[in-house]
């Protein structure tokens, strides 16, 4: 339980890291005003919605201020998500942004990835000594447990190495990357026929 715990706040502080990446890259590009509606009201709702979570373990007066930071970050959302629409899209637009919790909740439960990782290591592992310790006493035996022990456990922090390379780069690139970065260039698409500066002719024989 306290791994988990700790993989999700650890989770948390690196969102909170990228979208203040994102709130200066909006101030250095000139626009203060898009970096408070777009960062500072998500801080704030976020924010808000732990301590209402946690105030009630701790004083009812953090569940309070948690509370109206909540409502405040959200109804802010509501009304400057969608203000580069036109008419009834100014509304759906705040709508659909402020929807976009679920997706920030869903980026912190991805970290709980990091306790799978943990937790499946160690139970490979002692599944492994277990195996070894079967072939019973002797010489035999410990040449046996000593084998499995070898092979099974160099394989296991082998593929859970992989597995540590693969997680963390899921959440650098899609959880903590996707709060800021921005792609340029242009798709890759060798295969579509690209007829703009061809000219066609038909000639008659």
């Amino acid at each position: 339980m306290k791994l988990l715990v700790f993989s999700l706040i650890l989770g948390a502080i690196h969102l909170f890291v990228g979208m203040g990446v994102q709130a200066y890259m909006l101030i250095k590009d000139g626009k203060p005003l898009d970096a408070l509606f777009d960062v500072g009201l998500w801080y704030l709702l976020l924010i808000g919605l732990v301590l209402f979570g946690i105030g009630g373990s701790l004083t009812p007066v953090i569940a309070v201020i948690g509370k109206w930071m909540s409502i405040i970050g959200a109804v802010g959302i509501v009304f400057t998500g969608g203000r580069n629409k036109k008419g009834f899209g100014k509304i759906t637009g705040g709508l659909g942004s402020l929807y976009g919790v679920t997706g920030y909740l869903s980026d912190v439960l991805s970290y709980s990835r990091l306790l799978g990782l943990g937790l499946a290591t160690g139970v490979v592992a002692k599944v492994v000594n277990i195996l070894g310790s079967l072939a019973g006493n002797g010489i035999v035996g410990f040449i046996v447990f000593l084998l499995v022990f070898l092979i099974g456990n160099v394989f296991n922090l082998a593929i859970n190495a992989l597995g540590a390379y693969v997680h963390s780069c899921r959440l650098q690139y899609v959880e903590f990357l996707g709060k800021f970065y921005t792609g340029g260039g242009r798709p890759f698409d060798p295969f579509i026929g690209k007829t703009k500066f061809v000219k066609i002719t038909n000639k008659e024989e």
